[in-house]
């Protein structure tokens, strides 16, 4: 009998263990997924951020400062000409 009880509480036991170490892997595997998708916005972002610097680069060393200046205006300020039309990507 004493076997046959102790049988049964090793099974309860493995059973628990296997049920917890489930669990974890599948925790895990959320946050590596939630991890993931914040590196590849952080990597997008930093692709952007990296062009634009380069744009400004570009139009300092061969721009002139007309080109310059109606840049910021339009970025910063959101200037446009009078007779001109503006898409924005919506997202």
């Amino acid at each position: 009998m004493a076997k046959r009880k102790n049988s049964v509480i090793r099974r309860v036991l493995l059973l628990a263990v296997c049920v917890y170490l489930l669990y974890s892997l599948g925790d895990l595997q959320h946050q590596l997924i939630k991890q993931r998708k914040e590196l590849y916005e952080k990597i997008e972002e930093r692709n952007t951020l990296k062009y634009e610097v380069e744009e400004y680069l570009n139009l300092l060393e061969n721009g002139d400062d007309a080109e310059l200046i109606e840049k910021a205006a339009r970025e910063r300020l959101g200037y446009s000409f009078s007779d001109e039309q503006i898409f924005e990507e919506a997202r």
